[in-house]
Formats: structure tokens, sequence, C-alpha cells
């Protein structure tokens, strides 16, 4: 009963969201290590657990004193038989503060949630480009990391994966991936540069939230809400031709934003969708459009808005233009 109560917790636990004020993590459990083996090797401090008859993953590492760097082996000996490794598991490097390098093998394929997520010293990692899957957060908080490469395999980039690594400055996104999921870069203060390339086809929610030096953006594809609210000093947007809805709060508070186009597809703009934008100047709002959205265009206190349509047929929420310099219909 007590064994039974204690592995409903660990699960409990690890299912917190990490982007809640009080942050968990939790290594892997005991159940995990009832299957892991150590590789012969003396040289290697890490612990792998079989997948298959070929290949293993990595499950941990064992830190010691004054080691500040992992090089993971391409394959590994366990009792005799040779294993290829091919993934680094769930929480492997999670939480260990002083790890500053760890040089990935071309073997790999997977890097699963959580995988270096607090690894807060962590400041270089190059991901071979064999990589497919990189997990839900499993570069969370990896304060230290500059620069990161996405291999050109990559189809999503998953939840947080790279949310609040304060110090990484670019990235350029492969041409293959469809998907930014939630919070993926969330907090990267110091994201100046994002290539986004034409086949992106989601931008999830709050994926760039809080890049506060993130200064220009051009965007392919549809975006959810939040996806760019706090970039404080972005100051240009193109967005995608064939938009038909800026999503909820996508710029709010993205206070230097001094212009951005509205596409003629446009339909829609939903609640908060540039609340508090103060220097935007000048906005004109497509004829498709037949709603703003409560607080959409809220504290915009320097924007002259034309809406290319009659008051009629356009109907604005609750403070959709509160505070706002002007507001012209042209019909």
């Amino acid at each position: 009963m007590k064994a039974r109560l204690a592995a409903l917790f660990v699960l409990l636990v690890s299912g917190l969201s990490l982007f809640a004020n009080d942050e968990v993590f939790v290594k892997p459990d005991d159940e995990i290590f009832d299957k892991t083996k150590k590789a012969e090797s003396p040289d290697t401090p890490l612990m792998f657990e079989i997948m298959s008859n070929t290949t293993v993953k990595v499950v941990d590492y064992i830190p010691s004193s004054g080691i500040d760097s992992v090089v993971v082996p391409e394959k590994v000996q366990i009792e005799g038989k040779e294993y290829k490794v091919v993934c680094i598991g769930k929480k492997a490097f999670g939480g260990y503060r002083k790890l500053k390098s760890v040089e990935l093998p071309s073997t790999l394929t997977t890097i699963e949630d959580f995988a270096f997520s607090y690894s807060e010293d962590l400041s270089r990692v190059i991901i071979p480009s064999s990589v497919y899957k990189i997990g839900e957060r499993a570069f969370f908080r990896c304060k230290r990391l500059t620069t990161i490469n996405i291999p050109s395999g990559i189809s999503t980039i998953s939840e947080g994966a790279f949310a609040y690594c304060e110090n990484l400055e670019e990235i350029v996104i492969p041409y293959r991936v469809f998907t930014i999921e939630s919070n993926a870069f969330r907090g990267c203060k110091k994201l100046s540069k994002v290539e986004i390339p034409n086949s992106v086809e989601k931008i999830g929610d709050g994926a760039f939230l809080d890049c506060e030096s993130l200064a220009s953006i051009e965007i392919p594809c549809s975006v959810e809400a939040e996806a760019f609210s706090y970039c404080k000093n972005l100051k240009s947007v193109k967005l995608p031709e064939y938009g038909r809805i800026i999503g909820t709060r996508v710029f709010a508070f993205c206070t230097s934003l001094e212009s951005v186009e509205l596409p003629q597809s446009l339909e829609s703009i939903k609640p908060g969708a540039f609340q508090d934008c103060k220097s935007l100047k000048k906005v004109i709002v497509p004829s498709k459009v037949n709603r703003i959205g409560e607080r959409a265009f809220m504290n915009c206190e320097n924007l002259d808005l034309i809406i290319d349509n009659s008051q009629d047929k356009v109907y604005l929420e609750y403070q959709a233009t509160y505070n706002c310099k002007s507001v012209t219909y042209k019909k």
C-alpha cells in the first residue's frame, strides 16, 4: 500500500506545470533504476537502460567531484554485449547544476522530456544531425546556453523545449519544422534573432512570450494566444499574407511595437491582441474584419486606428479601443 501511495505521489508531482510560480523538478523514480545497468567502462559516469537487443538510452548521470563535462559514447558494453546509444532519457541530466558541457554521439536519435532541465551551468551542447525528436522542456532553464543548433530532421519544437534559456541569443529554425509548440522559447530574454521558415504552420500559446530582446519578426502562419506577449523591444512585425485571425493577447504589452501591417484577408482581431502597445502609431483594420475583441487596442495611446468599414458593420467589444489617440471609420 505504501509503495503504491509513493508511486502515486511521484506521478502527481511530476505532472505539475513547470510554468507555475512554484516550480517542481523530480528525478526519475526508483522503478526506472530497477531496469538499468551500468556500462562496464569505468570512465563512463552514466547509467543506461536497455531498449532492444542492440540499443540503449542514458537514464542518469553520476557526477564526480571536479568533473563538469561529459562525453556520451556512441556504443557501450553491458555484460559483454555491445549496444548503440540512441536516446537521452527523461531527466537523465536534469538538475545537475554544475554540468557545463555535454558531447552527444552521432548515433543519437531522441532527446526525451526534461533531459537537461535545470542544468543551469550547461553552456555547451551540440545536438547531432541524427536527432529527430527533442522532448518537452528538454532544455528548460539551461540558463548559460548562448546558442543551440536544431537539427534539420526536427518537425516539432516541443512545449517548453528551450523555455527560460535566458542567455540564448539566436535561433535558426530548420525548414522541416511544422509546429512550434506552447512556451517553446518563453522567457529567452536575450533572444534577439529568430528565423521562422515558411514550413511552420502553427506557433503555440506563449511560444516567444517575454523574449524581451527580440526586435523584429516575420510570421509565416497562424499564431495562438500570447505567442509574442511582453516582447518589450519588438518594433516591427510582418504577418502572413493570408492570415485570418490575430489571436488573444498575441502582441500584448509589446511596448516598443511601432508598426504592423494587417493582411487584407484578416477577419478577426481577438481580445487584447495589441493591448498596451504604446508605441503603435497607425494601424489600418481591413474591411473583412467585423469584430474587434475586448481590449484589443486598449491603452495604445499614440495610435491612430483606421477601420476600413462603416461603424454599423464592425462590432467593438468592451474597451476595444479604449485610450487610443483616435479611431476613424473610412466608410
